[in-house]
């Protein structure tokens, strides 16, 4: 086989490869599913807690994902900018139960203030992410709607994510308005 078809060939088994780990796009536009997992404390905690009142933006991890790692001090910033604005990250650690203490031990050394929740039975990123991907992130709007997925990162994702949750943060509806009658 000549250089160029070998390369095509090769740009060919990449593109099918990361086509099989592209979000589920029927996810978008559609409700997101309620859960309750608990937080680092023991205390139970609902997505419908912070649903519809303000961008809720799930991000699942594992202690032993790189590419997770290198996602969340830039969630930790965009949490502190704009939690204020009605953001909320919500960040769902996979690690089974065994590495709890690893968990809560990564988060307090790296000054994470955003909420952690254990999905240690992987039962909440399996109804948003079936392939079990991470990093793997949903941000829903304050309609309680899926509004994108992000699977993996890379280095500069977190611009793209920042700007779409500044938008949706912006595009706030708000209480419905009467229609004035006509003079």
């Amino acid at each position: 086989m000549n250089g160029a078809i070998r390369r095509g060939v090769a740009a060919l088994v990449a593109a099918l490869a990361l086509a099989s780990y592209a979000p589920d796009a029927r996810a978008i536009g559609e409700a997101a599913a309620d859960f309750s997992l608990k937080d680092l404390k023991g205390r139970t905690v609902r997505l419908a807690d912070y649903s519809q009142k303000g961008v809720v933006v799930l991000s699942f991890w594992a202690t032993w994902c790189q590419p997770c790692m290198a996602e969340m001090p830039h969630l930790e910033a965009m949490y502190k900018e704009l939690k204020g604005s009605g953001l909320t990250v919500l960040s769902v650690n996979t690690d089974e139960a065994r590495n709890h203490a690893l968990v809560k031990s990564t988060i307090q050394q790296k000054g994470y203030t955003f909420p952690v929740l254990l999905d240690q039975n992987t039962q909440v990123i399996t109804q948003y992410n079936p392939r079990g991907m991470i990093p793997y992130t949903v941000v829903i709007g304050r309609d309680g709607r899926v509004k994108a997925v992000h699977a993996g990162y890379s280095p500069g994702d977190e611009t793209a994510l920042k700007e779409e949750v500044k938008a949706l943060l912006a595009a706030d509806p708000g209480p419905p308005r009467a229609t004035p009658p006509s003079p």
